[in-house]
């Protein structure tokens, strides 16, 4: 988590990225909740005539995909595959249960 460089998030303010992915499954299992996995769905909406959302084109789509199912394998992947390898290595060798993967949009509004 501490070699994370974060990033400038989707709404312009820093992001840390200090709760990736793993931490969350870690938690929700901690917690004794069950995980919704929202992936990208290639489409970005503003709410601002002034700064469109910038979707992916149609052509761009596989690789919009192909993060969703990559972080599928990551998440419900046995040790066998490229992802749940990876999983077993950052420490959680076991697949997580996953019932539910939500497609989602970025939204954006500008101030």
């Amino acid at each position: 988590m501490t070699e994370r460089p974060g990033r400038i998030g989707n709404w312009d303010y820093f992001n840390t990225d200090g709760l990736g992915l793993l931490e969350f499954l870690e938690w929700c299992e901690d917690m004794d909740m069950e995980a919704v996995l929202a992936v990208y769905a290639g489409y970005s909406i503003s709410l601002s005539v002034y700064a469109p959302g910038q979707s992916y084109p149609p052509d761009a789509m596989p690789g919009v995909l192909q993060e969703a199912l990559d972080m599928l394998e990551y998440v419900t992947g046995n040790t066998s595959t490229y992802w749940g390898a990876k999983r077993a290595q950052h420490g959680h060798p076991e697949p997580f249960t996953l019932k539910s993967v939500s497609p989602v949009s970025i939204w954006k509004t500008l101030s």
